[in-house]
């Protein structure tokens, strides 16, 4: 009688069929499943260099705002522009660094909730848009998508269809521009790259020897 050896479909790298037998005879797929703790990711923690000096301490960003939603449970109202710099009392713009869509249910009937995490001080969305684009947040791996969801997040909010202009350079507001000329949406002012040259003129001071 001869006997044919079956050569297994596939095969998993590092792992021994005949342990897996094993460990399944043993009842180990069986065990209880052991209670591991929880990793704690958003710790403020320090690190020290050897000799006792301190290197780094991690701080979190936008901890007034976060306070004021966890108290109030709504966004906050007024503040100072990141991008203007003018004083503002309406609602408290700002980019969106994650987002999420949640289903809920209400009256029998399901509904989407878009939630989304901001983060920032603006008096308007062409402002925040502004901001991102001049100060070019792209580079950072977490805000990828800033713009894209930033878009989505000012045609849910103003359910609008209109597309988002950046405000005008805040280098134009007072001078030359008012700020109702600055806030004009009608208005675009791109920037070129005329530079006007004026010759210097230096005094000399004429002595006879």
């Amino acid at each position: 009688m001869t006997t044919k050896s079956i050569q297994p479909s596939f095969l998993l790298k590092y792992i021994q069929p005949s342990d897996l037998v094993k460990k399944y005879k043993s009842g180990y797929f069986n065990r209880p499943i052991p209670t591991k703790a929880k990793i704690v990711l958003d710790t403020v923690r320090t690190t020290t260099r050897q000799s006792g000096a301190t290197l780094i301490q991690f701080i979190k960003s936008n901890q007034t705002q976060v306070d004021h939603y966890v108290k109030n449970h709504s966004p906050l109202k007024g503040g100072r522009c990141d991008y203007c710099k003018q004083d503002f009392s309406t609602e408290v713009i700002g980019y969106p660094i994650s987002y999420e869509c949640q289903p809920a249910l209400i009256d029998e009937r399901y509904h989407m909730n878009h939630l989304f995490w901001v983060e920032g001080c603006h008096c308007s969305y062409s402002c925040c848009l502004a901001f991102i684009k001049h100060f070019n947040i792209h580079q950072d791996f977490i805000l990828h998508d800033v713009e894209i969801l930033l878009r989505f997040l000012y045609k849910l909010d103003c359910n609008t269809n209109d597309n988002l202009l950046p405000a005008n350079d805040f280098r134009l507001l007072h001078n030359p521009l008012t700020p109702e000329e600055w806030r004009q949406k009608q208005t675009q002012y791109t920037r070129t790259n005329h530079v006007t040259k004026i010759p210097g003129q230096v005094t000399y001071m004429k002595q006879i020897c």
